[in-house]
């Protein structure tokens, strides 16, 4: 079980959905992580009635900080109502 994990973790490392920046953006978050030099960017461009048109992240550091901004942009994805969940 643990390598399929790990396969699916290394898979989404080298081709991740979502990666890039939007610009232009209407919502851009960035945060790093001191500790280890994680740097993770997520930006969101809001349409009519405040849904996710589009969501990207782009950053550098481990494998996992990278999935996490993948999974960021992937849960919230196209059509969520920004004001809802932030």
């Amino acid at each position: 079980m643990d390598d399929l994990y790990r396969e699916q973790i290394i898979e989404r490392y080298k081709s991740p959905q979502y990666r890039g920046h939007l610009d232009p953006n209407d919502i851009y978050f960035e945060d790093d992580n001191p500790l280890c030099g994680d740097h993770i960017e997520i930006t969101l461009q809001v349409g009519e009635g405040n849904k996710v048109t589009n969501a990207a992240f782009d950053g550098h550091g481990k494998r996992i900080a990278l999935l996490g901004g993948f999974g960021v942009a992937h849960h919230v994805t196209i059509g969520t109502d920004v004001v809802a969940h932030f």
